[in-house]
């Protein structure tokens, strides 16, 4: 079994926790603190995705095994997702989102440097276009019963949270991350320049949108906003990747086991959320710090638990992850 990289696994946690606070952080006198989390999850999630991409790509065995794998981890996202969709909580589902993601990266991820860069660019500066461009056609697509074309049209250019073509713009920051600092010892150096430059970034972009120049929503799909929230994940992650190594080992241990089980995380958290607004406490927000910290420590315990007890890989990666795991290689062994 090829050795997972902890500091990856570390940064899975840190958008793990992000995505509670984004979730269920109540008004606050630090609020404009916990704010930051819906801006930052969704790209440091996207951003993962192109990250995890690379690395199965830097590891395959062959070109069949790595499309295979990444196959069955989208389908997986969006079988979950469709699943999840109705049980009730108060939560935009993002699995579907980050399933077709994952084969858009698969299908990319080869492609040279200066073309992710490009890509990047383009579509941080189209995405807005595409999104008003499309709207009307959405709409009336949905008006209309057309539901799968709608839906398509949601899924990728005009969803009024999360957009595949949005998205993509993180994702390959991810790429590049992987290609030039995870996969480069000699390059750990400049993981603090980069998180030094992104502070200043985000920093910049704050002056220039009190000022008025432009405004940022975190889901609006501007091009300011994905900018602001690519650099915001990549300042997570040149922070986490410098980092997290000097933490005692046992600690990155738990946050990395943790957040390898981030799907069984996201999917019992959609359960829990659902129970409480619909049985313990109908007709209320869940928006409570004893959700956010509670999901947090029991998300931690969960994991130290079941890397205790199960032994077996790959069932030892997660409730979730093991199965698919166990999946993606079965239909791998038969390949050629």
């Amino acid at each position: 079994m090829m050795q997972r990289d902890l500091r990856v696994d570390v940064l899975r946690f840190v958008a793990l926790v992000s995505m509670f606070v984004a979730h269920c952080a109540p008004a606050s006198p630090i609020q404009k603190v916990t704010q930051l989390s819906e801006f930052l999850t969704a790209a440091l999630f996207a951003m993962l995705v192109g990250m995890g991409s690379a690395l199965a790509w830097s590891r395959r065995r062959s070109v069949a095994s790595f499309v295979t794998a990444s196959a069955i981890r989208g389908a997986v996202l969006i079988g979950i997702a469709a699943y999840i969709d109705d049980w009730g909580a108060h939560i935009v589902i993002v699995l579907a989102f980050l399933g077709v993601l994952t084969w858009v990266c698969a299908l990319t991820v080869a492609l040279p440097s200066v073309v992710l860069a490009t890509a990047a660019a383009a579509l941080a500066l189209s995405a807005p276009w595409l999104q008003d461009h499309f709207r009307a056609d959405w709409i009336r697509q949905a008006m209309t019963g057309h539901h799968t074309r709608a839906w398509m049209y949601e899924l990728t250019v005009t969803g009024p949270y999360y957009r595949v073509a949005a998205m993509l713009v993180w994702a390959f920051a991810g790429m590049l991350l992987v290609r030039y600092f995870v996969l480069r010892s000699d390059r750990q150096r400049w993981l603090m320049p980069l998180a030094l430059g992104a502070g200043l970034a985000m920093a910049a972009m704050f002056v220039l949108n009190q000022a008025g120049l432009f405004a940022l929503e975190p889901y609006d799909g501007r091009t300011a906003s994905l900018i602001f929230n690519g650099v915001l994940a990549a300042l997570a992650s040149a922070v986490v990747l410098r980092w997290s190594p000097s933490l005692p080992g046992a600690l990155e241990r738990v946050l990395a086991t943790t957040g390898a089980m981030t799907l069984t995380m996201y999917v019992l958290q959609i359960a829990w959320l659902a129970y409480y607004v619909r049985v313990l406490h109908p007709g209320k927000s869940d928006d409570t710090w004893l959700n956010v910290v509670g999901m947090s420590l029991g998300a931690m315990v969960l994991a130290a638990v079941w890397h205790a007890v199960v032994r077996w890989q790959p069932w030892r990666r997660g409730p979730l992850e093991g199965p698919v795991d166990f999946v993606v290689r079965a239909v791998q062994r038969v390949l050629p």
